[in-house]
């Protein structure tokens, strides 16, 4: 059994999935940048809200505007994500 819900912001490349996790863990950590495909490894946060603690995780993005070895090592990191997510925060960028 699971100690802690898991939460992962997922959607395209360049629609503000890394700035939505440094806000919601109130840190700059995660690196932000209008280049796309910047973020590549996941990176997992134990937060809070409202009292109740959760794993929050970024992840790189969906569909980059190159597909290489690199990409295809990144979509295998986001399935596994996907798969051990109890909640998915799918992000879209509405300009577009």
């Amino acid at each position: 059994m699971k100690k802690y819900a898991q939460v992962s912001i997922v959607g395209r490349v360049n629609t503000g999935k890394s700035t939505l996790f440094n806000r919601i863990i109130k840190k700059p950590l995660a690196i932000t940048d209008s280049k796309p495909g910047l973020t590549r490894d996941r990176i997992k946060k134990l937060v809070s809200y409202t009292e109740i603690p959760f794993y929050l995780t970024d992840t790189g993005g969906l569909y980059p505007p190159e597909e290489d070895l690199i990409w295809e090592k990144v979509k295998e990191k986001i399935e596994k994500t996907v798969d051990e997510s109890d909640l998915i925060l799918f992000v879209v960028d509405a300009s577009t």
